[in-house]
């Protein structure tokens, strides 16, 4: 009989705000087009189980059409939309106390991988068997005390977890776009039990082959649309703010 529980043995999440400059309720970083806004925080799971460590990983989003457009949702559709219905009943009730929409993430895990056939490294996401998704809300004690209430959710199961700004690891990371990324970490030393359907990487996302910068695809989408628009100026602004993706564009144009 298959074993539907492991033991965790330690568990850590770690919250990665990509643009700590920005006002709470800037719950995205990007375009004034909320259509085309890329994800402002990120949420990553490491846990040690009994055979080895893994990492999920997630962007946190809002609204989730992103997710939505996934395979993995439609294949599980049920319960992601009655978790974003959810969500979506828990934005509707925001008061002062909440700054953010309860952003949700799906976990997945990013692995390296040689090729058989051409011996190079081979970059992509899996998913566990069974679904599951992030739920994270950041809530405002005082005019400056906040704190992150994030539920990890699966169809038998939530966790919930409480990570204090005020009371919890807080380190600044170097960010690919030269700034700088204020991220907040706690560990739980107590062990869980989580079935490794929601954990373990079986499932490959096809749409993922390679190692995909989803900023600058985004970027690239932005800057393309408004030269196809004719609005010269406004593209010309946002190249502006990002240089360094400005010269890939310019280095991608057709001679």
């Amino acid at each position: 009989m298959k074993e539907k529980s492991k033991r965790i043995n330690q568990l850590k999440i770690t919250i990665i705000d990509n643009e700590p400059n920005l006002l709470d309720n800037h719950w995205y970083s990007g375009w004034d087009n909320k259509e085309g806004y890329r994800g402002r925080y990120k949420l990553n799971l490491w846990m040690l189980t009994p055979t080895r460590p893994v990492k999920l990983q997630s962007t946190l989003s809002w609204p989730p059409s992103d997710l939505a457009r996934r395979q993995r949702w439609q294949d599980h559709k049920r319960f992601y939309e009655e978790q974003r219905v959810l969500a979506q009943a828990i934005k509707d009730d925001i008061t002062r106390n909440s700054p953010i929409p309860p952003m949700l993430g799906m976990p997945s895990e990013y692995q390296t991988v040689k090729s058989t056939k051409t011996g190079k490294q081979i970059h992509k996401w899996y998913l566990p068997k069974q679904p599951s998704l992030i739920r994270a809300q950041l809530l405002r004690k005082t005019d400056s005390s906040k704190y992150w209430l994030v539920h990890w959710i699966m169809p038998t199961d939530t966790l919930e977890f409480v990570i204090d700004q005020d009371d919890c690891k807080v380190e600044m990371w170097a960010n690919k776009d030269g700034g700088e990324s204020r991220v907040y970490m706690k560990t739980y030393a107590h062990a869980f039990n989580i079935d490794p359907d929601y954990y373990m990487p079986t499932h490959q996302e096809q749409f993922i082959q390679e190692d995909i910068d989803y900023e600058y695809e985004e970027f690239k989408k932005r800057i393309n649309h408004l030269y196809a628009m004719n609005a010269d100026a406004e593209a010309k602004a946002v190249m502006l703010q990002h240089p360094v993706y400005s010269e890939r564009w310019i280095n991608e144009l057709p001679e």
